[in-house]
């Protein structure tokens, strides 16, 4: 198609059309610099131009008596303007020259479905601009609480990086001008700069009148610069109206397309071809679809945008974990549940609601299961969504979208952490009676939890391991087919199956390994731990931090991944010849290693202090974007640190250091009920009944309507009540009771309700009735264990064995 920007600034058609294609799905955020206000009236009725000229201005309004260069420099004339007696003349002038301001071409700028708007300025022209556009405009300073967005395209986020001048009559609000505020703002790390960073490292941007040099706080992350197009996402892009061929060599270099126009021209060229796309598509389909993009990425069995995948990828046959890559070139064998389960999704039944679960270890082929059934659909025209697992879908949009897109099928990989999400869209989708299907995988331990949250009615369930002799067989085929079979090469398929039987157990991963003596991938992680050179020292740092999260299924995140590298390329580390090739690869989310066992195995080769200081560093630069939006929505950050923060985790890394790693990490996470959760939890194993009591009620000081502190104050309690032999325990125990049934109340009512209250109640009441204190108190315990019962019977989150209901009975015969 003919397009304006390929007319006008002459960008690669390629590239124009996956700049209009993403900005129309809203994958883009928008970076904004002076250049992008330049023209704007102000508050005040001057007209907004650069910094230099600013420099000038404050040089003449407050007497500064600079000369040139310094004249021409917005940080040193500014720190001079904001010294006594001029502080706050300076703090009026600005507010009343950014503030109020009455934008121009801007107006086109909100007319176009950004993912968000990063800005360098202080002034609210953006903001100004709210009567072009339907979204609402949230406006943020730099040193305001991080808010994840809202994944309805109703809200657009503005985001000041260097403060608000509408905010300057405010003492708090803080502005990033001069050269010592820069410093002091690195010391502070608040939640949207980080949050930035996180962004700015992976995903595509457009840049607009900013070149990206003069900003001292953001040097790293701008040094480090946008790797969008090499790490499989669309080209990132500045606009400026002049630069030089040096300063575009320099974009290029940190991951840009640069283009030669001003913003007049450029946008309206950017609205005009997106305009000419749109009309294409039933304009509220286009708002929803951007919705499900915001939590899916569609598959397709060729690239969409015409890019080829930058990322390197692993040798699927050397115990990796499944890529879409893979699956597309036709290296997995097809398991008998593929058939199986398109045979139940293709059976004519009422039900709206239909999930397929397929669970297993790890490297046990439920991801690859579930990737070949995501090929298969699309090759019968179905459109394929796969979870990003990056924050909690919206349920509602998505359901929204089928009702209009019937043929769309969704795939959920390690679907645990999202579960009540799964409960969630089912329920909407049989109030709204449209037809949901949907693939989820889960890790065996974890099956339980998801059971719990997805009606068996609605749910096919397949084991991948251990594998069947069928499968087998066909697994040792496909490898055979593809002359990778290795040291088993001489075997037949029944010899084969025998050994893995026999000798193996039923275990894929240690089989596959000895196929090809695998296990030298674990000697060249030992060899590169012993090398001194500054390669391997940076690859070991990149190893093990990616060991650290990856052990519990995630990737760590692209932008703590920036700090690890200390300058190297982590794509040249990774290709042919790197120090990383064939240890670990690049997806939508940052770095992970071959597999969650090889992390394991990463993780295990370090020493106490490196554990200590590896988890601290990254739970430290998590925790600006854990906050209470993040928590509720499930997104990676919280993730992660709840499982660094997990007691058992860190007693297990940390041993007696445990107490100490948690006091290091109180002043960022001690406003987290969980942190002090898990903290009284690690007391309690360590017999510090002070510490652990204290910990506890604390959690409940921090979130009161939480039912998850209240189990914890719980079990706590009973463990004191059946560990010592005075009237505390007695006192102790019946606390505990109590906080167990605010628990379960608080959870009823949210229609949350889950099995650990239960749990606690029962097992620890069993072991109180059997002590002798506890004598006096059997007919009291025995009501409550009644009531208890009759709450658990009715409960759809408990299920008992077959002999469960012996229980029912009463404590006393449960006792004897």
């Amino acid at each position: 198609m003919s397009m304006k920007l390929v007319e006008k600034f002459g960008i690669d058609q390629k590239h124009a059309e996956a700049l209009v294609k993403g900005t129309l799905e809203g994958a883009y955020s928008l970076l904004l610099g002076a250049g992008a206000s330049y023209g704007c009236v102000g508050g005040d009725g001057k007209q907004l131009k650069g910094g230099v000229d600013l420099a000038h201005e404050l040089n003449q309004v407050f007497n500064l008596g600079l000369d040139e260069p310094d004249r021409s420099n917005l940080p040193l004339a500014y720190s001079d303007a904001k010294q006594p007696p001029h502080t706050a003349r300076l703090r009026s002038f600005l507010r009343h020259r950014f503030s109020n301001c009455i934008p121009g071409w801007q107006k086109a700028l909100v007319q176009l479905p950004w993912k968000r708007v990063w800005s360098l300025n202080i002034d609210d022209v953006i903001e100004k601009c709210q009567g072009s556009t339907n979204r609402r405009i949230d406006s943020f300073s730099w040193s305001d609480p991080f808010k994840p967005r809202e994944l309805r395209s109703d809200e657009l986020q503005v985001i000041h990086l260097h403060g608000y001048a509408p905010n300057l009559n405010k003492e708090s609000e803080q502005l990033i001008f001069s050269i010592t505020e820069y410093a002091s703002r690195s010391d502070l790390m608040p939640g949207w700069h980080t949050e930035f960073r996180s962004e700015f490292s992976q995903k595509p941007f457009l840049v607009c009148g900013a070149r990206l040099q003069e900003e001292y706080d953001l040097a790293t992350v701008l040094e480090y610069g946008n790797r969008s197009a090499d790490r499989g996402g669309a080209p990132s892009f500045i606009v400026l109206r002049e630069y030089a061929p040096k300063q575009a060599e320099r974009f290029q270099r940190q991951g840009f397309l640069p283009v030669k126009a001003n913003g007049d021209e450029f946008f309206s060229a950017l609205k005009a071809d997106a305009d000419a796309l749109a009309p294409t598509q039933d304009p509220r389909l286009t708002v929803l679809r951007n919705n499900v993009l915001a939590s899916f990425k569609q598959l397709q069995a060729v690239s969409s945008n015409g890019f080829k995948n930058q990322r390197k990828g692993l040798d699927f046959y050397a115990c990796a974990e499944a890529q879409w890559e893979h699956i597309v070139n036709d290296l997995d064998a097809r398991l008998s549940l593929i058939d199986r389960t398109k045979a139940w999704f293709n059976k004519a039944e009422k039900s709206f609601v239909k999930f397929a679960l397929v669970s297993g270890g790890p490297v046990s082929g439920k991801t690859t299961a579930a990737l070949r059934l995501a090929r298969d659909f699309i090759d019968r025209g179905e459109e394929v969504w796969w979870f990003r697992g990056e924050q909690r879908f919206d349920e509602e949009s998505l359901v929204d979208y089928v009702k209009r897109q019937p043929k769309s099928i969704f795939f959920f990989d390690d679907c645990a952490d999202f579960s009540s999400s799964l409960h969630d869209l089912s329920e909407y989708a049989k109030e709204q009676s449209v037809k949901i299907r949907a693939v989820v995988t889960a890790e065996t331990n974890r099956v339980r939890a998801v059971e719990a949250d997805i009606d068996s009615s609605l749910l096919l369930k397949e084991v991948v391991e251990p594998l069947r002799k069928h499968d087998f067989e066909l697994l040792f085929t496909k490898r055979g087919e593809k002359g990778r079979l290795g040291t088993k090469s001489g075997l037949n398929k029944n010899e084969a199956w025998q050994e893995f039987k026999n000798a193996y157990g039923y275990k894929l991963l240690e089989w596959l390994e000895s196929l090809e003596n695998a296990n030298s991938y674990r000697e060249a992680i030992i060899g590169l731990f012993s090398q001194s050179s500054r390669q391997a020292e940076v690859s070991r740092a990149i190893l093990c931090a990616t060991a650290a999260v990856h052990r519990f299924g995630y990737s760590l995140p692209f932008y703590i991944l920036d700090d690890v590298k200390r300058g190297e390329s982590i794509e040249g580390l990774l290709r042919d010849g790197g120090a990383l090739n064939q240890l670990a690869y690049l997806d939508d989310r940052g770095l992970r290693l071959r597999n969650s066992a090889f992390s394991r195995f990463v993780w295990e080769q370090l020493k106490l202090q490196e554990k200590y200081s590896i988890t601290l560093g990254i739970a430290r630069k998590l925790a600006p974007l854990v906050v209470p939006q993040s928590i509720s929505q499930r997104a990676i950050p919280y993730l992660i640190i709840r499982e660094l923060m997990d007691w058992e985790h860190v007693k297990k890394d940390l041993g007696h250091d445990a107490e100490k790693w948690f006091s290091e990490l109180e002043p960022t996470c001690g406003w987290n009920s969980r942190f002090w959760e898990q903290r009284a939890l690690l007391a309690s194993d360590q017999r510090d009944e002070v510490l652990a009591y204290s910990y506890a009620k604390k959690a409940i000081a921090v979130h009161n309507r939480d039912p998850f502190p209240y189990t914890t104050l719980g079990k706590v309690c009973l463990k004191i009540a059946t560990t010592r032999g005075d009237s505390i325990a007695i006192e102790r125990y019946w606390e505990g009771v109590g906080a167990l049934a605010e628990s379960r109340n608080i959870s009823a009512m949210s229609h949350q309700e889950w099995e650990h209250p239960y749990i606690t109640f029962f097992s620890y009441t069993i072991r109180a009735a059997k002590l002798a204190l506890f004598s006096s108190e059997l007919e009291r315990m025995s009501q409550a264990w009644a009531d208890w019962m009759r709450s658990a019977k009715a409960s759809k989150k408990i299920r008992f064995s077959k002999d469960g209901d012996h229980n029912s009975s009463g404590l006393r015969n449960s006792v004897s």
